[in-house]
């Protein structure tokens, strides 16, 4: 409801009748074992970057970044 729909925790919680913590607890667990079985996948298939190439990705984006603010990049 929250991710999907869009939908705030408050909203969930009154729909389901349900505490808030319990919305957020559950999201919060729902969100890490969908983040533990797309790992997964993606190591099953060798989808993931190599280290030094994801770091140097972000390094990219990080001076791209800075340059679109005009931030001086030592």
């Amino acid at each position: 409801l929250a991710d999907v729909e869009g939908f705030a925790y408050k909203e969930i919680a009154e729909i389901l009748e349900i505490p808030i913590g319990t919305v957020m607890s559950r999201i919060h667990r729902g969100r890490k074992a969908l983040e533990k079985q797309l790992h997964e996948y993606a190591e099953s298939r060798n989808l993931l970057p190599d280290d030094d190439d994801a770091t140097a990705d972000m390094v990219d984006v990080i001076e791209q970044d800075a340059t679109d603010e005009e931030v001086p990049v030592p």
